[in-house]
């Protein structure tokens, strides 16, 4: 067969993938109503995956891969300037957030709401453990030179990872605009920036949240 024509079916069996996981979920979805929907055989959806699970680990392996350079860029990171990054990074990451979320919305509901069964079930959890273990990492690095009047613990740092999953699981079940789901992602940014320095006896003395004072 071509290449050109392998490709042409590998992106049909993708698209038809997408819609049956979307629908049914991980352990429901059916290969058998894949391939038809995909205009192949089922014998000729095998020589294209080896079995359901490498079908949905390969359908939402950009956004996997997506969250795997996010965890490995907050590893050990340290703000440059200060001891955390200040409001308006914090609002403008979460804002030019909003056009990937918008553009990767149907994979992010298969890894993050559909993927029971699946051998990346456990994702989310996986997520948090990550997001928990870099804000270990950082705080332990301020709380070392600055004396932190108090250091939050990992079930505040957990609770928080997943409150934000739970608010990007329904974020794409919604259908938002690009600018509607960033006015949300800069609400959580703004209560997890205001929140968090708060609790860790950071003195809020202008708009900005900008000092170094302790209360």
């Amino acid at each position: 067969m071509p290449q050109v024509k392998k490709e042409q079916v590998s992106r049909r069996i993708s698209s038809a993938a997408r819609k049956e996981f979307l629908r049914k979920g991980f352990s429901d979805a059916s290969l058998r109503n894949i391939a038809s929907a995909s205009g192949v055989s089922l014998s000729n959806l095998y020589s294209y995956h080896e079995n359901k699970d490498s079908l949905f680990c390969s359908v939402v392996s950009e956004v996997k891969q997506d969250f795997d350079f996010i965890a490995d860029f907050f590893n050990n990171y340290r703000p440059e300037g200060s001891d955390f990054d200040s409001l308006q990074t914090e609002v403008e990451r979460a804002r030019n957030i909003a056009p990937y979320i918008y553009q990767r919305r149907i994979e992010l509901q298969l890894i993050l709401s559909k993927s029971a069964g699946s051998s990346l079930e456990n994702f989310s959890e996986d997520v948090v453990a990550g997001y928990v273990r870099n804000c270990r990492n950082l705080v332990d690095h301020v709380h070392s030179k600055n004396r932190m009047k108090y250091v939050p613990t990992d079930f505040f740092f957990s609770s928080v990872a997943r409150m934000g999953i739970s608010a990007l699981k329904e974020i794409t079940r919604e259908k938002k605009s690009v600018e509607e789901i960033a006015d949300r992602a800069e609400e959580l940014a703004r209560y997890n920036y205001f929140g968090f320095r708060g609790l860790a006896g950071y003195r809020l003395t202008n708009e900005q949240g900008e000092s170094d004072e302790y209360i």
